[in-house]
């Protein structure tokens, strides 16, 4: 729509040269290519205009694009145009030999409404006559702009990636012209209200909700649609922020409707406010992720050209808020898992007392072989033998089979527990080899030519350089690793925990384990799933058997080294989660609360008591969100649980839900604060 509107205002329309769309619809068969062929065979005869639609969708044809524009003769006003989004599929040599035109999506939420307001032809400003038609398309532009930015202000507030575009606001639009012209038409009862009931319906079940399927989401986008689109949020000095008065004025032009806009007191800024519905100065923008790291590599490998200055640090970058000041976004440490700093392995280097990776010659095998000196200033050797000593071997192979078979041979738990076993003494028997081998190269007296040529070794050999987790380990490890950007110290002293606590549950079993730690598994939905199954095995009802179970955490204000004895079946104690988004309040009535606005780091939770149970069976509260309406509390918010952070946003299933019971607070706030439990502290 928006090539259309460029083209009928351009030099193609006035010269008179037709244009023709060809939507590509990603099947990648010879039909489709046979078709695009034809295509261009009969744009290239009649000197026309072709637009390939969705190019991106195609990568077989992109490959092969700039052969078949080769093999068509070139005449003057012959032009091929390609619509396609950013992705890694396009072909380098064809975005070097096109011209390119980025469009990019509004920033903030100023930049959206403006946008919004300039797409609103000239009918849909003048549509009605009632005064609250202006605000409500200045409220409905608001609503697009925190409904689409959310996920630019807090990194994990949708659990799926919702592509709201500029054709559901458009959508939104018509339906409230339609809506209030109706109203406005007599009828035998007289001029009927305008049904605000019907237009959030609307948009939180039609528009903008028919893709989300999460209940968490379907609570936000209702929450923030009865925050904009209600009667009373199109009065004078309602809200927080307070619509131009411009828009009170029927009949007012869109100029002097942009121009309010930008002239607005205070100014619409990018907060976490309009998108959370509470206040904060931190702001993060999603780019900056990429920008730094970016630059910082650019600063490192072109350092040696005097126009640039001397490259400093950027492991961690700062963050500016709308106040100027600055805010770390170095990450958490988990505080609760794992042991305090002092009491950590101290062998391991300190990344801030390493050398950057700009003072490490670039060949790493030549330098270090030209150059043994650079051994002694480096704790290189004693860093690597005091890793064999720490990080255990694994289990032995006997000793292992011995140990599961005490827990039945073919139990489902059993297999598990292999499972788990299986893969942590793989990741640890990895993990010593490529240590022993760096190993037995320092011993030698040529270490540098002993090393075998190998690409993760000598990455293995940089990161312990720096104190750096190395990239071969994550993926060794897998999606249950912490981050790389975790020092090495704490990274390593987790692996290890995490055997610990494997090991414990080999010499206990199920039954004699009080306590679980579902951070430690390598794969926590499959435990759940066998406690699930043993469950409905041993029940004698057929209700239980029928209906569907599932798990639902409450807050104790235990810890785990006060629980000896385990809960009873059906039931588990698990220690070591972590609540993102908002405080608790343990001494009291372990009660969620706000949370200082820059305070965005999670809280370790006590001991949480889960409880397999039908549904018929759970607490059938009120979980109204937003206002109250008829209901009155207590209201209850089931807090969604995931293995970490890392699963937010790509539409996985939350493990468990953290029944919150309130009086008072409706399950809106905590959803728009984006508040979840995860298993992991990252």
């Amino acid at each position: 729509a928006l090539f259309r509107r460029w083209y009928e205002g351009s030099l193609g329309s006035s010269l008179q040269i037709p244009l023709t769309v060809h939507c590509l619809h990603g099947t990648g068969d010879e039909e489709e290519l046979e078709a695009v062929k034809l295509r261009l065979q009969e744009a290239s005869s009649q000197g026309a205009w072709l637009l390939l639609h969705n190019a991106h969708t195609c990568p077989a044809l992109l490959s092969q694009l700039p052969t078949l524009l080769e093999s068509h003769p070139p005449r003057e006003t012959w032009k091929v145009w390609l619509s396609a989004c950013g992705h890694a599929h396009i072909p380098t040599p064809l975005l070097q030999s096109a011209s390119k035109v980025v469009l990019d999506a509004p920033k903030s939420v100023r930049a959206s409404l403006l946008h919004s307001l300039n797409c609103l032809a000239g009918h849909a400003l003048s549509c009605s006559t009632r005064p609250e038609w202006l605000p409500l398309l200045h409220n409905t532009a608001m609503l697009h702009a925190t409904l689409r930015l959310r996920k630019e202000t807090y990194d994990h507030a949708w659990t799926q990636d919702y592509h709201w575009t500029h054709t559901h606001f458009m959508d939104t639009v018509s339906y409230m012209m339609r809506e209030f012209r109706s109203s406005e038409v007599p009828g035998a009862s007289g001029v009927r209200p305008v049904s605000w009931c019907g237009m959030r319906h609307m948009i939180t079940e039609v528009f903008y909700g028919s893709a989300v399927t999460d209940p968490t989401d379907s609570i936000v986008l209702t929450a923030l649609t009865e925050y904009w689109i209600h009667s009373g949020s199109c009065r004078r000095e309602a809200g927080r922020y307070h619509i131009p008065s411009n828009f009170y004025t029927p009949g007012t032009k869109l100029s002097a409707l942009t121009q309010a806009v930008e002239a607005a007191s205070p100014p619409l800024v990018f907060t976490a406010e309009l998108c959370g519905l509470y206040f904060s100065l931190a702001i993060h923008l999603g780019w900056e992720d990429y920008l730094f790291p970016a630059l910082s590599v650019l600063s490192t490998h072109l350092s040696k050209h005097a126009s640039l200055a001397t490259p400093t640090s950027h492991t961690h970058p700062q963050r500016t808020s709308i106040t100027g000041n600055t805010q770390s976004t170095r990450p958490f440490r988990p505080t609760q898992s794992l042991p305090p700093a002092d009491k950590l392995p101290s062998f391991i280097p300190v990344p801030s007392q390493m050398p950057e990776l700009a003072s490490v010659p670039s060949p790493l095998l030549r330098s270090l072989a030209c150059h043994p000196t650079l051994i002694g200033t480096l704790p290189l050797a004693d860093t690597v033998s005091k890793l064999l000593e720490y990080i255990p071997t694994g289990w032995k192979k006997e000793a292992l089979s011995e140990r599961l078979h005490r827990h039945g041979a073919d139990t489902s738990y059993a297999l598990f527990l292999k499972s788990e076993t299986g893969r942590m003494a793989e990741c640890l028997q990895e993990i010593h080899t490529s240590l022993q081998v760096i190993r037995s190269s320092l011993l030698s007296s040529s270490w540098g030519d002993t090393l075998p040529n190998s690409a993760h070794l000598v990455e293995l050999v940089l990161c312990l350089l720096q104190g750096k987790v190395p990239q071969c380990w994550l993926a060794l490890v897998g999606p249950s690793a912490p981050p790389a950007s975790w020092p090495l110290r704490e990274w390593v002293q987790d692996l290890v925990l995490r055997y610990a606590f494997l090991d414990r549950v080999l010499a206990g079993g199920l039954a004699k384990t009080p306590t679980y730690w579902l951070g430690a598994f390598f794969d926590p939905q499959t435990f759940l799933s066998i406690m699930q199954q043993n469950v409905i095995r041993s029940s004698s009802s057929g209700k239980t058997a029928m209906e569907h179970l599932s798990f639902h955490a409450e807050l104790t204000n235990r810890d785990k080294d006060h629980i000896r004895d385990p809960p009873p079946d059906g039931e588990l104690f698990v220690y070591g989660a972590y609540l993102w988004g908002c405080g608790y309040e343990k001494t009291t009535a372990l009660e969620l609360h706000d949370i200082p606005p820059k305070s965005q780091v999670p809280i370790g939770l006590p001991v949480l008591h889960l409880r397999l149970s039908p549904r018929s069976d759970q607490p059938s509260l009120p979980t109204a969100v937003a206002g109250g309406g008829e209901h009155k509390g207590p209201f209850v918010f089931h807090c969604p649980c995931l293995a970490s952070n890392a699963g937010r946003g790509l539409g996985l299933r939350s493990l468990f839900t953290l029944t919150v019971t309130n009086p008072e607070t409706t399950p809106a706030k905590w959803a728009t604060r984006s508040t979840a439990v995860t298993l992991r502290p990252f």
